[in-house]
């Protein structure tokens, strides 16, 4: 991937389906357009992943001097939602990785399943004799950050060597934690968590059992 985000890139907002493809193709291989911005809710992501793969497949570029970015939607933002929405955009995308993955409005919709209506827009139900938008307000923005940040830590764990021991008493959000054997991290994403180390640890009861008349310090 590029060392930083290119500061020219295509936006894919309201390019047509029929379009898209040849959109994107044609701004890689002829502009010279590196960074490529989609998101779930532009609808066009499967024919926006065609344009990228042929440029790939004909030898005009290759996925690392790449920049994809996409976006979760706001249905999405539980965060037993988040790896399978994740996965659909770079499944009809073609893709292995996003660049750059970020929540598309920190507005929480209510969750409508892919097989219902996908893109699902902002109309929770448009059948109703009433269609609205509905919130979720069970869905708090930091919440779905953290599964978000949470699934990068877990896999720099694996890649490490490290074994890891997540824990959840909601199925769902179990399920998404063992769920980060199929994607990978970049030497240089890695190398990116790893500086993020400030030598603190959260489980020292040379820190907490200060609350309760002594500290017994069992680290360095």
């Amino acid at each position: 991937m590029p060392s930083e985000i290119p500061l020219l890139g295509l936006g894919t907002w309201k390019i047509a389906k029929d379009k898209a493809q040849e959109v994107v193709y044609h701004a890689i291989k002829e502009l010279n357009i590196r960074h490529i911005d989609c998101a779930c809710d532009y609808g066009n992501e499967v024919e926006v992943g065609r344009g990228i793969n042929q440029a790939i497949s004909e030898g005009i570029v290759t996925r690392e001097e790449l920049w994809v970015t996409s976006k979760l939607w706001n249905t999405y933002h539980r965060q037993e939602h988040v790896l399978p929405a994740a996965r659909k955009s770079l499944q009809d995308l073609g893709l292995e990785y996003f660049d750059l993955y970020v929540i598309h409005f920190p507005i929480p919709l209510k969750f409508v399943p892919f097989e219902v209506r996908y893109p699902p827009e902002w109309i929770h139900d448009p059948t109703t004799p009433n269609p609205r938008i509905e919130m979720d307000e069970q869905a708090p923005t930091h919440l779905t950050w953290k599964s978000m940040e949470e699934l990068i830590v877990l896999r720099w764990g694996i890649q490490r060597g490290t074994s890891i021991i997540p824990k959840s008493s909601n199925p769902a959000h179990l399920a998404e934690n063992f769920a980060i054997l199929d994607f990978t991290l970049s030497e240089e994403e890695m190398a990116q968590v790893s500086a993020l180390n400030k030598n603190v640890r959260f489980n020292d009861p040379g820190v907490y059992c200060a609350f309760m008349g002594g500290a017994i310090p069992i680290f360095n």
